[in-house]
């Protein structure tokens, strides 16, 4: 620090004047002196920690190991060490210790006033361009324009860095790393003096432990490429587990040697494998020097008849794994003749000989015709140049580029091949017939049912159609919007990975069942005959009738058009009831509002690939209608294949709406003789089930909760009570069991008839780079839970991205969510509005089902840092993900394994707080504590974290019943006998967050707004649609505040209360997460908001996108209807 600021003062450069234009380049390479000065510091610092540690572990085992020896009585070891202390000079210290303190808070100081400059200058820009902008919104608005942009928030000042705690920080870290003034230099000396006590004056067990030593022989093996040359004679352990074989091994050679290797066995097993480098031309005998080469080996070594350790084994004292280490001390060289020369033979020529170093027969060939195209082979099959056994071929391709190519001496068979040739390749890949082969090879849905194809090209019509379906989705992704273009090179990722999968998947052993092989029925024994009998004697409950298992057809008997959705509508329960909302009366004004003598009058209607299916109308909130409804399944080319319907992408849509009668007679005097009326329909809300999920479980059954907006214009959800914020005040209210539950909720059944056996997933071995013996422990434990508990499934080992299997806890680490998501203070992190912040930005990410992606081949778990970069994942990348946030945010959070409603076998994040366990859906962001009597997780097999996985092995599985105590081995069974930390996570530490662009936000924004408007006019081709601007501009400034949560129902309606006073309005928000724009315009057609019949109608729709990094986008789409009042 002095040394820069001599030369600050030699340059005349001040520290706070850092925009001066002399002497730039003096100052820059000034700025960078001192910047690798406090990197050396700070790395001085760490290695003096380090030495202070380390010198404190070495004393402590020491101590341990004396403190051994004197409760065992005896010496075993010769080991001993010397502990000598150096005075110092206490008043030289200090000094030094002072001037460094004062030199590094200088340092400290001046880096942190420099930053606070900046800072402050980018704050007087920022704050001259919002002064600019606050002028011209204030003289937009005098000037009366309809649309004014929202003022940003004003910039708020830097704050000063706070340098009184700099000085004792400084001090406190020089305390921690460096040796403190005036305490000795500490000096350690390691010896192996200690005398070992006599083995009379042992012990027995000790004795026998000794005997068993001196009984120990071990021998080695020499091997010279691969084939055992000699071996030592057998060699008894020392005491100090020694062995001196002091053996010289003379071998007449010819070629040059590949591999020289030495294993050293006991008496029963191999214990280690040791390589030996092979010696260089000019290493012999008299230059040559002995090297010392390190092994270790996993090789389980056991002593059942004394109180020996072992190797390989547990140690009991503190858990750890003894392996078998030790150094092998040898030498290789080459022996001089007579005459002094070195006998080593010369590297024979590769490309001549076809020995084992040939690369023509290390690939498996005999000969060879075409020495260039095995030259191109090589290049294209980009081999690795670690390998040894790809060197031959790597020395071949290097051998050819310095030489030049050359020509073999052969002879062509194919010498009038283009003569031959009946058209040429150009016009084979424009013919039209030869493309719809490569397609219907390919597999490309529209291609892969044809049977049979047309002879000429001319007569070749489909293929114009996929061709021309194929270019409009290709300009769609080149044409569209930045975020279209994300999902596009989305899709591109997932299909790589899908064909490396693939590839995969073809050479791993694949593990076949008889019923992959055999179709047939069981044949019946005593044991289904005796079910059979005891069916019979079971009593019967005709008024509680139960479904059966339905056998599943198989894909090939399926006819044309001969499937179909079953719906079962069974009832509804707190359903939102209407409101009369007069000129006079708002919400929350008037107490006494009146209401409709008709609460409501709902129905619902479900919608399958735009075919729609209505209940009847039932009354009240909490109809019941037992109903059942069928949706026909329409596929292209009726391909009723498995593969095929795995990839459907539609979705079933559920949407309860509220039948209004409304009278439009005109004449009062024909009233009494006359009816004229018109049916209207609100929607109330509605919730969605892709095909894919029914057709993977089957069947779904179960209550669901309606996606309500948390403001329903005309409607009251809360049935009487006062409104709140979406955001309580007192969130924790929200997790007492007897809170009310103000959520509505549909009781369905679902299926497909006739009910389809689903695609099987591959049940493969797939390559791991986790320990043998955890992959057997893990086997054995699955088996023995499973069989145990049929409905539950355990699963340690998962697929990742490479296609190899690792362990599920590697995923789970603290990882960092988005800085400004969560606040400064740890303990405001724990509290629940918090985690509903993250888990919120958890669910607006894209859901992605691996049997979409991955053709049902296998369930691919994917990293945090991938899935954010993807954007695009199912239950468990959405689970791991949310689990690591909240552990980074101190919370003790788990991933739970179970059964959900209607995801089937899926994944939730259980976190532990003080009123209790939450069960959290991170797919919604919705969370369930468990005292409440409704989950959407229906059962709970296994949860896990980075320390251990748990299997649960109380009687139910029910999460409203459990006991979620992992300690207890009665309820929980852990997998690892201890904390899984020593394995190793897969994530990153550390999580990278990207901007989203604001001025394609926009962009995007105006584009679903117009595509919307367009689609609702589309829809209405019988019917002129009026747009009222006004209620647009109202609208749009309520869905940020709905992003927030700090817009209430009353504050809502009094926004809109001139409106409401001169029109009837209805209407409702819709959020969602921005997967494309498909999915939104079906989402806005089923909730029919297009079909209203008043000639007089008008309509209103905005949207507002709110970003989140990593164009991570939650959209909100606000429209409504509104009548004029006359």
């Amino acid at each position: 620090w002095v040394a820069t600021q001599e030369l600050q003062f030699t340059l005349g450069y001040k520290p706070l004047d850092m925009y001066k234009t002399f002497n730039v380049d003096c100052v820059a390479n000034l700025k960078d002196y001192s910047e690798e000065i406090r990197k050396v510091r700070e790395l001085c610092d760490l290695e003096c920690l380090k030495d202070k540690q380390l010198l404190r572990n070495i004393l402590s085992l020491w101590k341990e190991i004396k403190a051994l020896r004197e409760s065992q009585g005896f010496i075993a070891t010769n080991a001993k060490i010397f502990i000598y202390k150096e005075e110092t000079d206490f008043a030289k210290e200090d000094k030094e210790w002072q001037q460094r303190i004062k030199s590094t808070y200088n340092e400290r100081k001046e880096e942190a006033m420099s930053a606070y400059e900046i800072l402050q200058k980018e704050y007087y820009n920022e704050l001259a361009a919002w002064k600019l902008k606050s002028r011209d919104t204030k003289k937009a608005k005098k000037e009366g324009a309809e649309e004014v942009e929202v003022l940003p928030p004003k910039p708020v000042a830097p704050v000063k860095p706070p340098l009184s705690s700099l000085l004792n920080e400084i001090q406190s870290n020089a305390t921690t790393c460096r040796k403190i003034p005036g305490d000795p230099i500490v000096k350690i000396e390691l010896s192996h003096t200690s005398p070992i006590t006599p083995i009379e004056e042992c012990p027995l067990t000790e004795q026998k432990r000794r005997k068993d030593i001196q009984k120990s022989t071990c021998y080695g093996k020499f091997f010279y490429n691969n084939s055992e040359v000699t071996r030592t004679p057998n060699m008894t352990l020392t005491s100090d587990f020694t062995l001196n074989f002091n053996e010289s091994i003379y071998l007449q050679v010819v070629h040059w040697p590949e591999s020289i290797k030495f294993e050293l066995w006991n008496s029963k097993e191999r214990m280690s494998e040791i390589f030996v480098a092979v010696p260089p031309n000019d290493r012999h005998t008299d230059n040559a020097e002995l090297e010392t080469l390190e092994f270790s080996s996993s090789e389980k070594v056991t002593c059942s008849n004394s109180t020996a350790v072992g190797s390989g084994v547990t140690d009991t004292s503190d858990g750890k794994i003894l392996l078998t280490t030790g150094r092998l001390t040898c030498t290789t060289a080459w022996v001089k003749d007579a005459n002094g020369k070195i006998l080593a033979p010369a590297r024979s020529d590769i490309s001549a000989n076809f020995g084992r170093g040939d690369p023509i027969h290390s690939i498996g060939a005999k000969s060879l015709s075409d020495m260039n195209k095995v030259i191109q082979w090589i290049s294209d099959a980009k081999l690795d140049p670690n390998d040894p056994r790809n060197a031959p071929l790597l020395h071949l391709m290097s051998k050819a580029h310095r030489d030049g190519p050359s020509e073999g001496k052969y002879f062509r068979l194919d010498h009038l091949e283009k003569q031959t040739y009946f058209s040429t390749s150009e016009e084979l890949e424009n013919d039209r017939r030869f493309k719809l082969l490569n397609l219907r090879a390919q597999g490309v849905p529209e291609c892969k049912p044809m049977k049979m194809v047309p002879l000429y090209s001319s007569e070749v019509t489909h293929f114009e159609y996929v061709s021309s379906d194929k270019e409009e989705k290709i300009s769609l992704k080149e044409e569209g919007n930045v975020f279209e273009r994300h999902r596009a090179a989305m899709q591109q990722y997932l299909a790589d990975i899908q064909a490396k999968i693939a590839s995969r998947s073809r050479q791993v052993k694949v593990v076949h069942e008889l019923s992959d092989v055999v179709v047939e029925e069981q044949v019946p024994d005593i044991s289904t005959l005796g079910r059979s009998i005891a069916k019979l004697l079971e009593p019967r409950h005709p008024l509680r009738p139960q479904r059966k298992e339905r056998k599943k057809v198989t894909n090939q008997a399926v006819g044309i058009s001969a499937v179909d959705l079953l719906i079962n509508v069974s009832q509804a329960q707190c359903l939102p009831i209407r409101r009369n909302i007069t000129q006079d009366t708002r919400l929350g004004n008037d107490p006494n509002m009146t209401r409709s003598t008709v609460l409501l009058r709902p129905f619902v209607e479900v919608t399958f690939q735009r075919s729609s299916r209505v209940t009847h109308v039932a009354d009240g909130p909490n109809p019941h209608w037992n109903q059942e409804l069928v949706c026909p399944l329409t596929v292209v080319n009726n391909d009723y294949s498995a593969s095929n319907l795995r990839q459907i992408s539609d979705i079933v849509y559920f949407n309860v709406f509220d039948e209004i009668i409304i009278d439009i007679l005109a004449d009062d005097r024909l009233r009494d003789t006359n009816i004229h009326q018109r049916l209207e329909r609100r929607w109330l809300g509605s919730f969605q089930i892709p095909f894919s999920t029914i057709y993977l479980n089957s069947r779904i059954e179960g209550k669901f909760k309606l996606n309500v907006p948390s403001t329903l214009i005309g409607y009251n959800k809360d049935h009487g009570q006062q409104p709140q914020l979406l955001h309580d005040p007192n969130p924790l209210m929200a997790l007492s069991p007897n809170a009310a539950d103000k959520n509505s909720y549909l009781s369905i059944f679902i299926t497909v008839e006739p009910p389809l056996a689903p695609q099987t997933p591959l049940r493969e071995i797939f390559d791991s780079n986790e320990e043998v013996r955890l992959i057997r422990a893990s086997a054995l434990w699955e088996n023995q839970f499973n069989e145990k508990f049929q409905t539950r499934r355990a699963r340690n080992l998962v697929t990742d991205v490479n296609g190899k299997s690792v362990f599920i806890t590697r995923y789970i680490t603290a990882q960092n969510p988005p800085a400004y998501l969560i606040p400064e203070e740890r303990k405001e992190c724990q509290t629940l509005p918090a985690m509903q912040k993250v888990a919120k930005f958890v669910s607006l990410i894209p859901y992605y089902h691996d049997s979409i992606a991955f053709s049902g081949s296998c369930d691919i778990w994917a990293t945090s840092d991938l899935f954010l970069k993807m954007l695009a994942g199912d239950e468990e990348e959405h689970a791991i993900l949310l689990c690591n946030y909240f552990i980074y945010m101190g919370i003790d959070a788990y991933v739970v394994i179970g059964v959900g409603i209607p995801e089937g076998e899926t994944c939730y994040v259980l976190t532990k707080q003080i009123d209790g366990c939450i069960l959290w859906n991170p797919s919604t962001g919705d969370f369930h504590p468990q005292a409440r009597s409704y989950h959407s997780l229906v059962t709970v097999s296994y949860l896990f974290n980075h320390e251990n996985i748990w299997a649960n092995i109380q009687p139910y599985d029910d999460p409203g019943r459990l006991d979620f105590n992992i300690r207890s081995t009665k309820l929980w069974r852990p997998f690892f006998t201890k904390a899984a930390s020593q394995l190793s996570t897969i994530q990153t530490s550390r999580l990278e967050y990207i901007e989203t662009n604001t001025a394609a936000i926009a962009t995007l924004e105006s584009n679903l707004e117009k595509m919307l408007m367009d689609k609702i006019m589309e829809w209405r081709e019988r019917h002129v649609t009026r747009w009222n601007r006004h209620c647009r501009v109202v609208l749009r400034e309520l869905l940020p505040r709905l992003e927030a949560g700090t817009l209430s129902e009353e504050d809502q309606l009094n926004a809109m209360s001139d409106l409401l006073n001169s029109h009837h309005v209805t209407g409702f928000p819709i959020n969602m997460r921005y997967t494309d724009a498909s999915t939104i315009i079906e989402t806005v057609y089923s909730s029919n908001v297009h079909v209203a019949e008043d000639p007089g109608v008008e309509f209103a729709l905005t949207v507002y996108i709110h970003p989140y990094p990593n164009n991570v986008l939650s959209v909100w789409i606000y429209v409504g209807t509104l009548v004029k009042k006359y």
